[in-house]
């Protein structure tokens, strides 16, 4: 989100406006907490000015305070029910909360006073896609080129829609158009990185990821990728070499597989990781010391390198993606399951329903748990449920909660069942990396790892995928697990114990 701002001062006298004027230069270096500050001292002073309240609302939104800034937004609004530019950041924000139908709203309302806003029809087609009014979608975007012609914005919000459609040529299409206007955006990249990927074209795909080193919150949240000796293929030979984690649970997961074959090139591996993985990332063979994320490294090392890189270090393609069968061994995480029972007599299987709650993707990826009631009609299952929190839901009585507190407990969990059923989430990628039969339920915008219509994936042999046609819609996803789940059973309960 750029956070150049050009706002016209409200005060004709000019001591208040050098004031205002002022902040405004603070705002555009990006101290935004003196801006705030000055801002809001002219706000004590006049409460009625709405252009307060919407400069205060942007810095609350570039502090990342989406509460408070969408009430400083309100107010402005209120106080100037003409002030159309408050009402396009309230509906930015509510799209960066995933409040897609929220944000909708307020677009439609700005179109019928200013049809002829380019930027509106651009986030409108935008939000639409997300909750699958993919064509309408288009439309939109295309109204915004229509407005205005050099609108790479709109350009990958038209790539985004095609994609979801998986009219994948069109949509390589227009995000080359947009990278032609805005060559050096890493979100642009990256999308056409996930565009690539998702084809097979690991080539090409991994070489557009590396974007990602670029982006402005990578680097704060990763100061390692400013460090010098990032390991570009060089010999390891005698070497020692630091890997990093950098993103979510389920992409570490999926990626430490690479620590032996880097370990395999004759490095000593020396990995930083989320703490909360560090039992789990002990047993992958490959790692010589496992430290967690941002501490201080214990040893000097030669070369460095994210994790999410070695595939591209490592030449991955489809077809030499290393150790799909599994790398984590079940009898070595079968020891944080002491706590818990199980049905000795069933098809024991594990469910998990809901993502991380603050990824944007979530909003998609995840369904309820009353969802999977189709999977409750099938005899001789026992379901558990494998979600860290429940967040106060009334779980259907069918599901027993087993109240997993680590990602270590939850691979014991997993460890000690049959089968797990899951959406795209860490879940699937640790069920995955321990050989377990695992079934993902996976949206109609999937990410780009699962492809866009096979039911197996290379990076997981024991991975069986199940695919949804429509957004938001889980029955016919569920319902044909559960078809699957009861020729399922008769072939495993005979193996319980």
């Amino acid at each position: 989100m750029a956070h150049t701002a050009a706002y016209v001062s409200p005060f004709h006298g000019d001591e208040e406006s050098r004031e205002f004027y002022r902040a405004e230069q603070l705002f555009d270096a990006g101290d935004f907490a003196e801006a705030s500050r000055l801002w809001d001292q002219q706000r004590l002073r006049h409460p009625s000015e709405a252009m307060l309240h919407f400069v205060l609302g942007r810095c609350r939104h570039m502090q990342r305070s989406l509460d408070e800034a969408q009430r400083y937004y309100t107010t402005a609004t209120v106080l100037n029910p003409e002030f159309w530019q408050a009402y396009v950041e309230m509906g930015s924000l509510l799209l960066e909360q995933a409040k897609y139908h929220e944000a909708i709203e307020i677009f439609y309302f700005l179109l019928q006073h200013q049809p002829g806003d380019g930027d509106t029809w651009m986030l409108l087609g935008g939000a639409l896609s997300k909750i699958g009014e993919h064509d309408t979608a288009i439309t939109c975007c295309r109204q915004a080129l229509q407005l205005n012609a050099g609108d790479a914005a709109a350009m990958y919000n038209l790539a985004f829609a095609f994609s979801a459609k998986r009219m994948m040529r069109e949509s390589l299409q227009w995000i080359d158009a947009a990278l032609r206007l805005q060559p050096s955006v890493p979100m642009i990249h990256m999308f056409r990185a996930s565009l690539l990927l998702r084809e097979g074209s690991y080539d090409e795909g991994w070489r557009e990821w590396e974007w990602r080193l670029q982006k402005e919150d990578f680097r704060a949240l990763n100061a390692r990728s400013a460090q010098p000796h990032m390991w570009n293929g060089e010999s390891l030979e005698g070497k020692t070499l630091l890997v990093w984690c950098e993103q979510g649970f389920g992409d570490t997961i999926q990626f430490v597989r690479y620590l032996r074959v880097v370990k395999n090139l004759g490095a000593r591996v020396l990995v930083e990781c989320q703490d909360e993985l560090i039992p789990i990332v002990s047993a992958v063979t490959g790692a010589d010391r496992i430290f967690e994320r941002f501490a201080a490294c214990p040893e000097p090392f030669d070369y460095h390198v994210p994790l999410a890189s070695l595939p591209l270090r490592c030449a991955t393609l489809p077809q030499t993606i290393p150790s799909g069968e599994g790398y984590l061994p079940p009898d070595a995480l079968r020891q944080w399951a002491d706590r818990f029972s199980f049905s000795p007599d069933t098809v024991k299987v594990g469910l998990a329903w809901e993502g991380a709650r603050l990824s944007p993707a979530n909003h998609y990826r995840s369904c309820t748990p009353q969802a999977f009631a189709p999977l409750f009609d099938v005899p001789q299952c026992s379901c558990y449920g494998l979600q860290h929190d429940i967040g106060g839901r009334i779980l259907p009585r069918e599901i027993e909660h087993l109240g997993v507190r680590s990602m270590a407990e939850l691979a014991g969990a997993i460890a000690s069942l049959d089968l797990i059923i899951t959406i795209d989430t860490s879940v699937a990628h640790l069920a995955g990396a321990m050989g377990k039969e695992t079934w993902l339920l996976l949206s109609a915008l999937p990410d780009w790892r699962w492809e866009l219509s096979r039911d197996t994936t290379p990076w997981y042999a024991s991975m069986r995928i199940f695919r949804q046609e429509k957004i938001g819609d889980w029955h016919p996803v569920v319902s044909e697990a559960a078809e699957c789940l009861r020729a399922y059973v008769p072939n495993n309960t005979l193996h319980q114990s």
